[in-house]
């Protein structure tokens, strides 16, 4: 059996894990940036907002890696199916090449 060719996308347990982690994850930071956007219009300059609202940024670029990483995966496997789907398109071919024969041999030899 030839080696498995190593992949670089993501699977779906991984993908799925990752993604509730960082849901998580900017579900915590959203409520935090709430808290502060609430400060920064009573008028209080609060850093605080800004650096929250760049980690939400980060962590929705993040999200949105993940899910391209797992739809390189899923092409990957597409790709691996497609592979397979051929080869036995290849072989039922074969086999209905190899009926024919023996049909038309049982024929002829019927008639003959």
């Amino acid at each position: 059996m030839p080696e498995e060719e190593h992949k670089i996308g993501l699977g779906l347990r991984e993908a799925k894990q990752e993604l509730i982690t960082l849901t998580k994850r900017i579900e915590e930071v959203s409520k935090k940036l709430s808290d502060a956007r609430i400060k920064n219009l009573m008028g209080t300059e609060s850093t605080e907002y800004k650096k929250l609202y760049a980690e939400l940024e980060t962590l929705e670029q993040q999200t949105n890696q993940v899910r391209e990483w797992y739809n390189i995966g899923l092409s990957e496997r597409l790709y691996d199916e497609s592979k397979r789907l051929n080869t036995l398109t290849k072989v039922l071919i074969g086999f209905t090449a190899v009926l024919a024969v023996l049909t038309i041999i049982d024929i002829l030899s019927k008639v003959l």
